[in-house]
């Protein structure tokens, strides 16, 4: 960025003062901020600046985009199709299922033209479709109320009842004829009496009336839903029916109807209805006179026309209260109409709007945004609502890490990478690497800062710990590799530790059988092996380093492992309990070829990690250069 100014070299000096605003006329000036042909500037961007600019926003949006498709992903893979995740009173809708009428037209009410034998033809519609799964249903077996007979339209039309669907819900009857409820209706309270078997008491009961009191109701199909299935929400369910039939509708009326049953809660509230559907039945009985069809007619279509041009004629000019969107906009200088353009003073608008204009769309898309961020939020709880804080959804082979260990080592300098190089006389250098160690260190040797202050750590010995314990790890293990000697830095015998990455749920697979060890693995491991004396032992994932290349063997030297070439099996596995630590294995270079790099590999054996030579991949290894002076 130093030796430009926008985009633009000026020399080897960083030239971060900008040159003073350009002069002349108003006009000049604002074209050479559109565009600069000295600084090829364009709005104050080079192209270069300007495809900066457009890549971040496009990667930035397209980031945006990619978080919200992976929430929304998430929370999809925590809901299940067929069944929600909360039910009855732990839902939304609750436990207090709905009452639904067909027909049910658009517009709200029914609308019976005596004059018109086709008017309702698409209620006749609507219930065949709604029938239409029910053909070959028992409870479709009647003689009234049929596609036959136009279910009774227009003459005696039939309304028909359900029960909104809810997963899980079982009615509770009306079955005891001495405990009903004091507002049950006389004549169907004596109904229930005169049934003589509990089955047939045990219905949910149907009750219309009219609130207009003209219109008399039967009931064709029974004064009950037929036998209640709970909704389990299959799709081959059919909500059980009750039909309603009113006889001789001359006069527009408001039907209104109720199911009955102990958990089905009745509000007459038509604010928040609830237990019954409301009908309204407007009847035309004829035609009236064309004058009064035209002034009912024309004052209908006037209120609407009145609305429609109020709405459109908000921004409009109204002198004296007419709108006019014929003016011829007033002749202007280029300057003025500039300024006109920003602030309006004569009509008080700024940029083409009136404050309350600006108002309105800032309170638009202030709603708007708090929405996106609701909505954002909401994803992000679904998704994190699916996850445990401690076992992860996918775990080894199915997740991003995988099932391979990698491994890891200290000292480990950011700044220098894999390379260890150090004077064994020059004290500051040494006490870089000691500092790193030791910092690595500190968890183990003081339990305070571990999150649970390592209250559940013990000593395993050769038996794993029970499951909210873990295994305790002593640095006291690492023989000379200690701070007290130094780690081996300032004689020239320099210690590496060695760790194994972790990864929940993971099992070694350990080559535990003297009989069966690998070609390739080192010499000093295999005789390590055939020297234990018990199979619990051999129960370890071992650990090797060599040199890379021949040259680098030969300039390592011998080494020795502290406590021992392995990692115990009663550190295996790891499942994200609090106060676990990883074990560890030292490694000393007892005489290292001073003055020369030496490229270190690291790795660790067991049946299941795979090892690659590769230096890109390192799979199940870890890779270190060292030059001691």
């Amino acid at each position: 960025m130093t030796g430009k100014s926008n985009g633009t070299d000026v020399g080897h000096m960083a030239e971060w003062v900008r040159a003073p605003p350009p002069t002349g006329p108003l006009i000049y000036r604002i074209g050479k901020a559109i565009y600069n042909p000295e600084e090829k500037s364009f709005l104050g961007r080079t192209p270069k600046r300007w495809g900066i600019v457009i890549t971040f926003y496009l990667v930035f949006y397209a980031v945006l985009a990619l978080m919200f498709a992976i929430c929304m992903g998430g929370l999809l893979l925590s809901l299940n199709k067929d069944r929600p995740t909360y039910t009855l009173d732990q839902s939304l809708i609750g436990s207090n299922p709905g009452v639904t009428a067909r027909p049910l037209p658009d517009t709200g009410e029914l609308k019976i033209d005596r004059s018109d034998a086709n008017s309702t033809d698409e209620y006749v519609d609507q219930l065949n479709n709604f029938f239409a799964p029910y053909v070959t249903d028992p409870l479709y077996g009647h003689a009234e109320c049929v596609p036959a007979d136009n279910y009774g339209y227009p003459d005696t039309p039939c309304l028909f009842l359900k029960l909104n669907r809810i997963i899980d819900w079982e009615p509770h009857y009306y079955d005891d004829a001495a405990s009903l409820p004091e507002d049950f209706p006389a004549e169907l309270a004596d109904h229930i009496k005169n049934l003589t078997t509990p089955a047939e008491r045990s219905r949910v009961w149907a009750w219309c009336w009219d609130e207009n009191h003209q219109v008399e109701l039967e009931y064709p199909w029974g004064r009950a839903l037929p036998a209640f299935q709970t909704y389990k929400a299959g799709a081959t369910y059919r909500n059980p029916i009750v039909a309603v039939r009113l006889k001789q509708v001359t006069n527009s009326t408001v039907i209104r109807c109720r199911l009955l049953a102990k958990n089905i809660i009745y509000n007459k509230s038509l604010k928040e209805p609830s237990g019954y559907a409301r009908v309204i039945i407007n009847v035309v009985s004829g035609t009236p006179a064309n004058g009064e069809i035209t002034e009912q007619c024309g004052c209908g279509y006037m209120r609407w026309l009145g609305l429609i041009v109020s709405l459109l004629t908000m921004g409009a000019d109204r002198p004296n209260g007419v709108a006019n969107y014929c003016r011829r906009p007033p002749q202007r200088p280029l300057l003025q109409k500039l300024k006109y353009a920003i602030w309006n003073p004569e009509e008080g608008t700024f940029l083409g709007r009136t404050p309350h204009r600006w108002g309105v769309i800032g309170l638009i898309y202030l709603v708007m945004y708090i929405c996106i961020i609701i909505f954002f939020s909401i994803c992000m709880c679904g998704l994190l609502a699916t996850m445990d804080e401690r076992v992860p959804y996918f775990q080894l082979a199915d997740s991003i890490i995988g099932a391979n260990p990698g491994m890891g080592h200290r000292p480990l300098l950011y700044e220098e990478g894999a390379l260890i190089w150090y004077n064994g006389d020059n004290d500051t250098q040494i006490k870089r690497y000691v500092d790193n160690i030791n910092e690595f260190l500190a968890p183990y040797e003081n339990k305070s800062l571990l999150v649970n202050g390592g209250a559940n750590q013990i000593d395993c010995g050769t038996v794993k710990p029970p499951r909210a314990e873990v295994c305790s790890f002593s640095t006291d293990q690492l023989g000379d590799c200690s701070a007290a000697n130094g780690f081996g830095y300032s004689n020239r015998m320099p210690c590496l530790i060695i760790k194994l990455n972790r990864i929940y749920n993971w099992n070694p697979e350990f080559f535990d059988d003297p009989n069966e060890l690998p070609p390739d693995m080192p010499p000093d491991i295999t005789n390590y092996i055939n020297s234990t004396t018990s199979p619990r032992e051999r129960r370890r994932v071992w650990v090797s380093c060599m040199g890379e290349r021949p040259a680098d063997v030969e300039a390592l030297g011998p080494l020795r492992y502290y406590p021992y070439p392995g990692l115990d099996e009663t550190f295996f596995p790891y499942d994200n309990t609090p106060g676990y630590l990883s074990p560890l294995v030292a490694v000393q270079l007892l005489k290292p070829k001073l003055n020369q790099i030496i490229n270190i590999r690291c790795r660790a054996w067991a049946h299941n990690i795979q090892f690659t030579e590769s230096l890109k991949e390192r799979l199940g290894s870890t890779h270190l250069e060292i030059m001691v002076d």
